[in-house]
């Protein structure tokens, strides 16, 4: 990444507030490929909390795993009462992933590809449907302990905006040069703290939106 040096003064001192709080923060431990593949898939687009719960609400509802499988996107969507254009995005990548792992491998488990290695492992998902560069990193690295940083679109916005990056650098070059700046053994815990900010910096950029809004409105009254 472009004046790499530069931005990395930046990224640690945002970095610096990650020892005060990780304690408050647990490792997500996937002991199950496919499992952190789905809730990578939901957490793209929803807060971690949030996909969490979303993610039990479907495995309840669901008579089993191929019962979702074959499940309309407008079902998932109801059991989550959630119908934003991002839940759609993330029920139609669910179904798909599990469509696509299903014909490939002729069942649902994932077991075996776990077994071979992280890069194996990563080669092979990466050309799956369904599967984002942030489902795959968030599987790699809550399931196989790689050392990633998942990076979403909101993430990306924040850092650019607050110039942690340069405004240039493309998904892949943000998420290598974070990765080089945090140990792997703190990947998760940096990943969660820069998606908090993230997540409150774009909830303040969507209140002064709407209160410009208003305030137009009003004038032209």
């Amino acid at each position: 990444m472009k004046d790499s040096k530069i931005y990395a003064q930046k990224v640690r001192r945002l970095l610096r507030g990650l020892r005060a709080t990780s304690s408050k923060d647990e490792l997500a431990d996937h002991k199950d490929l496919l499992q952190a593949l789905m809730h990578g898939v939901i957490c793209e687009y929803f807060p971690d909390n949030q996909a969490h719960q979303m993610y039990r609400k479907m495995m309840h509802h669901f008579v089993d795993i191929n019962d979702l499988r074959v499940a309309r996107p407008e079902e998932i969507m109801d059991v989550w009462s959630e119908h934003s254009a991002q839940a759609r995005a993330a029920a139609s990548k669910v179904t798909t992933l599990l469509m696509t792992v299903f014909n490939k491998f002729h069942t649902l488990d994932l077991s075996g590809l776990k077994k071979t290695g992280k890069r194996p492992a990563k080669n092979f998902l990466q050309a799956l449907d369904g599967v984002s560069r942030f489902a795959l990193d968030y599987s790699m690295l809550t399931c196989m302990e790689a050392h990633t940083i998942p990076i979403n679109d909101q993430m990306m916005e924040y850092l650019k905006a607050e110039q942690l990056v340069h405004p240039d650098a493309d998904l892949s070059q943000v998420a290598s040069f974070l990765a080089k700046l945090v140990p792997a053994k703190r990947a998760y815990e940096a990943y969660r703290f820069i998606r908090s900010h993230a997540h409150n910096w774009a909830m303040r950029a969507a209140s002064k939106a709407a209160q410009k809004a208003s305030q137009r409105d009003s004038a032209e009254l």
